[in-house]
C-alpha cells in the first residue's frame, strides 16, 4: 500500500524476526484467524471470530517430509521451505486456513510471556 502524501506517526514498529533459530523445533507457537470454517472443499465460509489455533514448530526437515495430499496427488515440501523467511508449525487436529493469511503467530516463552515471531 503506498499513501498519497507522507504521514506522522508516533507508535513503536515491530520488526520481523531475523533470527532463524527462533522459534526453535519443539517450541509452542499459536496462530490466530478469520479462516474458514467450512469443512467443504468447493465453499469458503470465514469465521466471524478470531480463532486460534495452538501449534509446534517443525525443523524445516521434518516440514519438508511431510506428505499431503494436493489435487489428488500426495506432495511434500522439500525444496520449498526458505528457512529465512518461512516456519513450519502443526498440529495433529488442528491448523490455519485459507483466510488465515497474514495473521500473528505468536511464540510462548518458557516464563510465560509471548512474543510476535
Amino acid at each position: 500500500m503506498f499513501l498519497e502524501k507522507d504521514v506522522s506517526v508516533s507508535a513503536d514498529i515491530i520488526q520481523m524476526n531475523q533470527n532463524g533459530d527462533f522459534p526453535a523445533a519443539g517450541a509452542k507457537v499459536t496462530v490466530y484467524g478469520y479462516g474458514d470454517v467450512d469443512d467443504s472443499k468447493t465453499i469458503t465460509r470465514l469465521s466471524r471470530e478470531v480463532l486460534k489455533a495452538d501449534l509446534r514448530v517443525v525443523s524445516k526437515e521434518d516440514c519438508e517430509a511431510i506428505q499431503a495430499e494436493f489435487q489428488g496427488q500426495n506432495v511434500t515440501l522439500a525444496g520449498y521451505i526458505d528457512e529465512k523467511t518461512m516456519i513450519c508449525a502443526k498440529h495433529p487436529d488442528r491448523d490455519s486456513c485459507q483466510g488465515d493469511s497474514g495473521g500473528p503467530l505468536v511464540s510462548h516463552k518458557r516464563d510465560g510471556s509471548t512474543e510476535l515471531v
